[in-house]
């Protein structure tokens, strides 16, 4: 498995009706973070995968994928998840 990756990034919005200036005024785009790994990279884009099989004898599959412009990406960072124990799972579910 490739080193996951947590991505900051603007998401584009908009809307279909018809509104006053002041309402467009307000509008931003959507903060947004994904968690997941990074499977393909240009130089202008990167592809990630937030799901993948791993059946044994099978060709990887990938589901999940989003495919982000890098002018959107705010922040890359590596994305190091907290190791549980069955004693720490078992404690969340009381």
């Amino acid at each position: 498995m490739k080193q996951l990756e947590k991505i900051y990034w603007w998401d584009p919005t908009g809307m279909a009706t018809w509104h006053d200036m002041e309402a467009i005024k307000r509008l931003e785009p959507a903060r947004c973070v994904t968690i997941a790994e990074v499977i393909h990279e240009t130089a202008d884009w990167i592809v990630t995968s937030a799901s993948h099989s791993n059946i044994e004898g099978a060709e990887t599959e990938y589901a999940d994928i989003t495919v982000l412009p890098k002018g959107c990406i705010t922040l890359r960072q590596p994305y190091i998840e907290k190791e549980h124990t069955i004693n720490d799972l078992a404690d969340k579910q009381q």
